[in-house]
């Protein structure tokens, strides 16, 4: 992977936007030698599960990408801003059914559900977020925790 990312980034490619390990991976912002000199990419390994049944620690999980672009006055788009917003997939019972709800993570919401949330799910959530937290926000990579108004 590391081998065909740089060759991509080298060849033109500016993002990449990977999946399907089921697990949040790192998101790195590699520099390559292009014929213009040196640019910065950004390689999202994987964005984990958005609607899933797996219920094990890590998979219960996902981040929703957020990539902010600016236009300079000269024209150029640039990547101005990284950020994400952590995604717990709630699993309950409704009706007799059992039921998905992807739910946003974030100190700034009070999670909500139309199928009760129960204790556990509220205590695994809080521990989504300090989990994404440790493992995406890196100085090297720029990634920050999207703010969300209540």
């Amino acid at each position: 992977q590391q081998t065909l990312e740089k060759k991509l980034l080298a060849g033109g490619v500016d993002y990449i936007i990977a999946h399907h390990p089921h697990v949040v991976q790192p998101i790195t912002r590699p520099t390559v030698m292009r014929p213009d000199g040196p640019y910065t990419g950004l390689i999202a390994y994987s964005l984990g599960n958005f609607v899933s049944g797996q219920r094990d620690r890590y998979r219960d999980r996902g981040i929703i990408l957020y990539l902010t672009f600016e236009k300079s006055p000269a024209g150029r788009v640039a990547l101005a801003r990284t950020q994400y917003l952590p995604v717990y997939v709630q699993r309950g019972n409704s009706n007799g059914r059992v039921q998905y709800r992807v739910l946003p993570v974030s100190p700034d919401l009070t999670p909500s559900s139309d199928i009760a949330i129960s204790s556990e799910a509220r205590k695994r959530m809080r521990q989504v977020e300090e989990e994404l937290k440790a493992h995406l926000e890196t100085v090297e990579a720029g990634v920050t925790l999207l703010k969300v108004a209540p």
